[in-house]
């Protein structure tokens, strides 16, 4: 099994905190059919073969993501996706 982690810094105001990490819900579900929920206050997803968690923090947001046998593989460009999507994010 795969495991990525990544942790990156913001400069959000929580209400924005907030409003990102529900769009970035919205995503996961519409694009990836990932089901997502908020258990206390981290984003936990799901689908097959894939599972993580998003924890947004006052100063960070940290994301773990393990994947199974099939999407093993593709780690690293799953990896460089997240990235390229939390730069995006981020940058607004």
């Amino acid at each position: 099994m795969a495991k990525i982690h990544i942790e990156r810094t913001h400069q959000l105001e929580q209400h924005q905190l907030r409003g990102l990490v529900d769009d970035v819900a919205e995503s996961l579900t519409r694009e990836y059919a990932l089901r997502c929920h908020w258990v206390g206050s981290e984003l936990v997803f799901r689908r097959r073969g894939a599972h993580g968690r998003l924890l947004p923090q006052a100063d960070r947001l940290i994301l773990t993501l393990e994947l199974g046998l099939l999407l093993g593989p593709l780690s690293c460009g799953i990896e460089q996706a997240i990235h390229q999507r939390l730069d995006e994010l981020l940058s607004d």
